[in-house]
């Protein structure tokens, strides 16, 4: 939880350098607790209390949307660790914020028709590499010297 705290505490600080357990503890926290809300959202539409179930949802969607800037400063300085510049992050930037417009501005129906036909095989595809490229953010040791982004994070 340091780890999560620091990371938002560090929102706007694109510069320097992040540890692997920075972006570990980010990312973890901040999926689990997706996917928990998610999970609730579900039992509860399933129980019938449809009130709470959107309720959720729309807390789900302010915490993914809170939580975009701070991702994206972590990521940005993780990829400073490893030697490469933020603007690798695009590619998961771009997933990210692609993935909020369809889940949350496409009606559900319509969503799962679209999942159901050629797009959801590129999506799927999509979604492949931008895990690959998170966990390649995850264990892929930093360059242990100083790099042009600045000292090693554990000195």
């Amino acid at each position: 939880m340091e780890w999560f705290i620091y990371a938002l505490r560090n929102t706007f600080n694109y510069q320097g350098r992040a540890k692997r357990a920075e972006f570990i503890w980010f990312i973890l926290i901040y999926e689990l607790s997706d996917w928990a809300i998610v999970l609730i959202a579900k039992l509860a539409f399933a129980l019938r209390l449809i009130h709470l179930s959107d309720d959720l949802h729309i807390l789900n969607s302010l915490l993914d949307i809170l939580l975009l800037l701070p991702m994206s400063s972590v990521t940005v300085r993780r990829l400073h660790d490893l030697g490469y510049s933020g603007w690798w992050q695009s590619y998961l930037l771009t997933m990210n914020i692609v993935a909020m417009i369809l889940t949350y501005l496409i009606p559900k129906h319509s969503l799962n028709a679209m999942l159901d036909t050629k797009f959801g095989t590129f999506w799927s595809l999509l979604l492949v590499i931008y895990f690959i490229q998170i966990f390649f953010l995850i264990f892929k040791r930093g360059q242990p010297f100083i790099n042009r982004y600045g000292k090693q994070p554990d000195s």
